[in-house]
This record gives C-alpha cells, structure tokens and sequence, in this order.
C-alpha cells in the first residue's frame, strides 16, 4: 500500500507558494477558448491581472513561528534521566560531537544545490517545516556522499538532505499499516530503498543496481524521516487569496478607466476621413440622416463616457479578504499590532490561538528530527545515550502591554524566573541566561563581603544615658 499525494496538487500548491496565480488564480470574467480573438483577448487580461501572496506571507510566520529559533535538545541515559555532562564525560563528548555535525550540516546547506529542494531554505530543518506546512508532507533523509566516502573524519561521512515531495514512497503493509519499504527517487534513473531486517536493526539501502546494499546499523530507525498533514493551504484560504486577486485586478482596471476614459456615441455617423485626435482636442461628427429629401433631418448624438468607480469599496474587499486569510491562519494578532485596534487582552487570546495552532505541529516534527539526531549518535559510537528535541515555539514579538503582564506575575509570586525569562523571549538560551544571573549575583555577593566600609547590615543607634542628676 503506497502513501503518496496527488502530483497535481502538490504543483498546484508549490504554485500558490511562488505566486504563480494565473491562470487558476483567476475567478472573474473570462472569454471561452476558440472564440474570436481569444488568445489577444486573454494576453491582455494577463498583462493586467495583479495578485499579493498573502498565503505565502502567513505561511512563513507559521514557519518562523515553528523552526526559526534554534531547537533545543540534551541527552538522557538508558535510566531515562538527562545525562549530566559536567559529571559525566562520556556525555560531554557525546554533546560535543553531535553539536559538530548540526554546525557541518548548517555549513552544507549553504552550498546546497537549490534544484535538489522545493523552497530552497537556508538550512534543510526549515526546507522540512515548509514542505510539511505547504505539500502536507515532508522528509528528512541521511546519506553519504561518495566525496566524502574516504574522509577521516565521521562527522563529514553524514549528510541531511530535505527532498522534494513525491521523491519520497511509503509501503505499508496492508495487514497492520507498519512501513515496509521506504523508497526515495532521484533524476531519472536513481532509486534507493530502505527496508528493515528483521531483528538486526539495520537498513538495507540499495541504490539503482547495486547488488550489495548497504547495512546501517540505526537502531531501529529509518534513515528517511517522512511526516505527514493536512496542508495549510486550505481551500478556504486559497479562495479568499483568490478573491483578493480579482480586487486587486479590479482596482487596475477602474484606474484604467478613470485615466482613458471611454467615450460611446449613439446615433452618430463614423467620419469619412481621418481626423485628428488628442488630449484637448474637440472632434464634432454628424448625426444618422433621417427623413428623407424632401424633409431630411439627423438623430440626436448623445456622448456617454465611461466613469470609474470610488476604490473605497474595493479598498474594503481587499483589506476584508487579508485579515480573514490571518484569521484562519490564526494570526489575527499580527495584524493589529501597530493599529492599536485590540485591546491588550485581545491580542494575548489572538497569540495564545496560535501558538496552539503550532503546538499542533511540533509533536511530529520532534520526533522526526529526534530520530535522525539518535541515528547520527549511533553512528558516532555512543549508543548508550539517546536525544530528546524540543523546538523554540515563538509567536512573534511581545506588545508592551503583554511584557508587563508577565513581569507583574512574575512578581507577584505566579511563576518562576526561568519561565518569565522564555515567555519574556528577551535571550535564546534561559539556562545559560539563569547561569549568568546566579555567576553575577555571587560577585556582587563577594564584592560586598570584601568591602570593609559597606556595613552588611543597619548598625543600632545609641540612645544618650538618662542623667538622674538633672
């Protein structure tokens, strides 16, 4: 049983994604095909057809919201309790060497071939977040590249690559849904296949004719990580985009009309000759004859001239189909934030939707980076220790209204530093940030313990002795 989407919307949605709207973006009047003059008629329509990717835009707040602060992860012992690296240097070496290769794998993705990926991200973490969000499904794949097949180093021997939807084939089986073979395509003639043996733990890759296919002993895990969902790109959404195309174009057309106007004469004989023509120029054409000889007489010429209409209107529908796109995309905070038109509280309830809405995504894609991060460990030689991945869910910057809020719980006893510290958003890394804090608590500490003229504490003043000889 294969698990594959439909290709065409697949293209269609990486076409919405790069702003390619025509000509399916395209919901107006239209002239049907093999009419007269069809093709001039419709290569005009397209000059002018305009269109601004909203979708796009709110699909990359739901993408920086997920993946563009650095997921976190440390390791834990077969006991399940996270390894301490200070203690134990098994550990630290462990963590040394795994944060090696995340910056090898950021130093490739750099020099990555833009053609070998769909969105052409700046890292292969964010290329996967995207194809999920947009294609509904996404891949993580490990492989080695024959460059580095004799490289001494290990951490060179291990690459990631994001690849394209529909690259990438699940078989299941048809008796208990399990994955029996994943199969990756690529070119023309490119195939691997990645199956379980058995007990052994280990992937068979074969690729094209390879009559020795190569065991990787990875746990228990499959080197190609593919998650799947239901595409962002609803069609609610990809009918309010088109919508706002068609208004956009509509406003085109009616500033158009309100520079060359139209002129349309009733009853009015077309001149013989040619006449002149301009901006400022008066041309005065006879009426149609009527009667006849003896009492010949002309119709009366009337002149009506085409008048645009006030954008208000169009203005309204534009701004009505952005904010119910970030509506569903459940950012309707993003929207407000300078305007000043939610309160306070609106705009927390708006924020705390979406960061639901991303929390809805996060457990798949965890566990999808969690197991290539372990398989890599594996790799590495140290099997003894496996990696727990937590992504950095942010949801935009806090409104000064918000950060007080947070400061006056916390103040108040409601919640703990460290938890301020990340709601608060203000450092990346809470632990070292509370480790800084307790390291200058201490030196202001030991400052005051070393200055003699600080007094640690109030000295009691004396009260004068009564004098009984008075």
């Amino acid at each position: 049983m294969a698990a594959r989407r439909s290709r065409n919307d697949t293209q269609k949605n990486l076409d919405i994604f790069h702003g390619k709207f025509w000509p399916h973006g395209w919901i107006g009047p239209t002239i049907a095909p093999g009419s007269e003059g069809y093709a001039e008629k419709m290569a005009h329509l397209e000059r002018v057809f305009q269109s601004a990717n909203i979708l796009k835009e709110c699909c990359l707040n739901w993408r920086d919201g997920l993946i563009s602060a650095p997921f976190t992860w440390h390791l834990k012992g077969q006991d399940g309790e996270r390894a301490d690296s200070e203690t134990d240097t098994t550990a630290a070496e462990a963590e040394q060497q795994l944060q090696r290769w995340l910056d090898w794998v950021n130093e490739q993705a750099i020099a990555a071939d833009p053609a070998s990926t769909n969105f052409q991200q700046s890292d292969p973490w964010a290329e996967f977040v995207l194809s999920l969000g947009v294609l509904g499904e996404g891949s993580l794949r490990l492989w080695q590249p024959d460059r580095y097949a004799d490289d001494p180093d290990p951490i060179h021997k291990i690459h990631l690559h994001a690849p394209k939807a529909g690259s990438v084939t699940i078989e299941r089986s048809d008796k208990d849904g399990f994955i029996d073979e994943i199969r990756y395509s690529y070119g023309r003639t490119g195939d691997e296949r990645h199956r379980m043996n058995g007990e052994n733990t280990t992937i068979s890759v074969a690729s094209g004719d390879d009559d020795a296919p190569l065991a990787v002993a990875s746990g228990g895990r499959w080197l190609i990580q593919h998650a799947t969902g239901d595409s962002v790109f609803t069609p609610s959404v990809k009918r309010l985009q088109n919508a706002l195309n068609h208004a956009l174009t509509m406003m085109v057309r009616n500033s158009e009309i309100a520079g060359f106007r139209e002129k349309v004469f009733a009853n009015a004989e077309y001149p013989e000759d040619d006449v002149e023509r301009g901006p400022g120029i008066d041309t005065y054409v006879y009426g149609v004859p009527t009667g006849d000889s003896s009492n010949p007489g002309y119709a009366t010429v009337g002149v009506h001239e085409s008048q645009p209409v006030d954008n208000a209107s169009l203005e309204a529908a534009i701004e009505t189909y952005r904010r119910l796109i970030y509506m569903q995309f459940s950012q309707g905070h993003l929207l407000s934030a300078g305007d000043g038109s939610l309160s306070g509280e609106s705009r927390i309830q708006m924020r705390g939707q979406f960061e639901l809405n991303l929390r809805g995504w996060q457990r798949r894609i965890e566990s999808a980076i969690a197991a290539l991060l372990n398989i890599v460990l594996r790799l590495l030689g140290y099997e003894n220790y496996e990696v727990v991945v937590g992504l950095t869910i942010t949801t935009g910057k806090l409104s000064a209204e918000e950060r007080s809020q947070i400061i006056s719980e916390y103040q108040a006893g409601l919640m703990s530093r460290a938890t301020a510290i990340a709601k608060l958003g203000s450092v990346s890394d809470v632990d070292a940030e509370l480790a800084l804090m307790a390291e200058e608590a201490d030196e202001q500490g030991a400052a005051r313990d070393d200055d003699p003229e600080l007094p640690r504490q109030p000295q009691p003043t004396e009260e004068p002795e009564d004098d009984d000889t008075k």
